[in-house]
């Protein structure tokens, strides 16, 4: 993050525990940057993603895993308030379909709570790969969108063959990250294939709902 001037900007919308874990460690953290997405777009990549998995999946049925997703839900952004409480970091709280609509906007309202410098060209990150430092591990969804097209094609087919761990989220997700290649885009697929039941599931949950609307309330 030398770029902007600032040590570490974290996005606690995976996995919050591990930050804490840096965090405890000693690691220094300017800001936080906490991007949550609408309740039902991140119930239905979580219960697609869970669909084949075994252990503690094994048997459940489609409407357990949507009330899964919910109690994770709002299990990771708590972790996320609990994180900027115990050790008074500023956040900026950012919607994904906010963001998917206006992304250079957005970036540049992040840069100025940031107090960094702002210029058009990061939103296409993927034009500035030399800029960058990525993870090598973890969620490599940001490295993924630096293989060339034809690179990006072979990794989803690959993914969609028949030894495939995760074959139901690759084949629902597929076409769409193809037809989107090196765009930023609202995601909605969960309007093609969560059903009604499942969609009153996620919105009738008060918990859910009172986390996504807090969050609302605070985004830039």
């Amino acid at each position: 993050m030398e770029k902007i001037g600032k040590r570490i900007v974290l996005n606690p919308d995976k996995a919050p525990k591990w930050y804490k874990k840096s965090l405890e460690s000693g690691d220094e953290v300017d800001n936080l940057i906490i991007l949550f997405k609408k309740p039902e777009a991140y119930c239905f990549s979580f219960e697609v993603h869970k669909r084949e998995q075994g252990g503690k999946w094994a048997g459940k049925s489609r409407l357990d895993r949507i009330e899964s997703a919910c109690q994770i839900y709002v299990e990771f952004y708590r972790q996320a308030f609990e994180i900027i409480e115990k050790y008074n970091i500023p956040a900026v709280f950012l919607n994904y379909e906010d963001f998917a609509k206006s992304p250079h906007s957005k970036t540049e309202l992040i840069c100025k709570s940031l107090d960094a410098g702002y210029n058009s060209n990061m939103v296409e990150y993927w034009n500035n790969r030399d800029k960058l430092h990525l993870s090598p591990s973890g969620n490599r969804g940001a490295n993924i969108q630096f293989l060339d097209f034809e690179e990006y094609v072979e990794y989803w087919n690959e993914r969609m063959g028949p030894t495939s761990k995760d074959k139901s989220y690759f084949e629902e997700h597929a076409d769409w990250f193809l037809a989107n290649y090196h765009k930023i885009t609202l995601d909605e697929k969960y309007k093609k294939y969560l059903s009604e039941e499942e969609m009153s599931i996620i919105r009738n949950n008060t918990r859910v709902m009172e986390m996504y609307t807090k969050m609302m309330a605070l985004r830039i």
